[in-house]
């Protein structure tokens, strides 16, 4: 009554479901990784931007 052909298949796109989801995933992951230490960067340049012009006043 079962068709093994229809379970190969169905194991087939499953696992290219769970793979698409998967490499989708870690897109997201590594564009919030960049996007996060971008900003970081961009907050650090602007500290550090504010905290030498003060030290060159004091010199």
């Amino acid at each position: 009554s079962s068709n093994p052909t229809w379970i190969i298949v169905g194991s087939i796109a499953g696992g290219l479901a769970a793979i698409g989801l998967l490499s989708v995933v870690g897109v997201v992951v590594v564009i919030t990784v960049v996007v996060i230490t971008v900003v970081a960067t961009f907050k650090k340049r602007r500290k550090l931007m504010k905290v030498f012009p003060n030290k060159a006043s004091l010199n």
